[in-house]
């Protein structure tokens, strides 16, 4: 799979910019500078509706469909689902047809309104996250640079570009339009080689 030849990239930051560590900025302005160095074309770019995260209908369509997919297994296995998949059906049972309409009428005018704003980019890039994993098992971090993407069925590919105070990895995300998901792999690929970037193993 050949890599673009000098992507044009959405650069993405959102209003959220300022809760990310400043290590996270740090190593995703050197990727910028370098990505720029090595040829790629980067404009600054505003997603407002998206910048909302949407969580309510986020959530209306993950649990209505949560229900619909696992209803059966938890209703048979009860001793082998976990009390999160209960409640995430429990939940979806409870959602209207209407709410959940309302969801994906939305979940389809943002993927559309997506694909306009980035028509003339070969992927958007931003954060993949406000920083470091947090520490333990109980909690993944903050979702909210995720979030917009899962909503509209966006591919969206994190690559590593260095590392926190902890030791522990920070990275890039890149997104490409709905159903272009080889087009992004092919900008991800690029810009893999132009940052060289080699993790190795991290000293603790």
């Amino acid at each position: 799979m050949p890599p673009l030849d000098r992507p044009r990239l959405a650069l993405v930051r959102f209003d959220k910019w300022p809760k990310a560590e400043p290590e996270q900025q740090t190593v995703f302005e050197a990727a910028v500078t370098k990505l720029r160095g090595a040829g790629a074309v980067l404009e600054e770019l505003e997603l407002g509706e998206l910048d909302s995260t949407n969580w309510s209908a986020i959530n209306t369509i993950l649990a209505s469909e949560g229900a619909h997919i696992f209803e059966a297994l938890v209703e048979r296995y009860p001793d082998r689902t976990s009390d999160r998949l209960k409640e995430l059906v429990l939940t979806g049972k409870g959602c209207s047809a209407s709410d959940y309409l309302a969801a994906k009428t939305l979940q389809e005018k943002l993927r559309s309104r997506f694909t306009a704003d980035i028509s003339g980019f070969d992927a958007l890039l931003t954060l993949p996250a406000f920083g470091e994993a947090p520490k333990g098992l109980s909690y993944t971090g903050d979702a909210e640079y995720c979030a917009p993407w899962t909503f509209i069925g966006a591919p969206a590919v994190t690559l590593p570009v260095g590392f926190g105070k902890h030791r522990l990895p920070l990275g890039l995300q890149l997104v490409g339009p709905y159903r272009e998901d080889h087009r992004l792999l092919r900008v991800a690929k690029w810009i893999e080689s132009a940052l060289g970037f080699d993790p190795g193993i991290p000293r603790i």
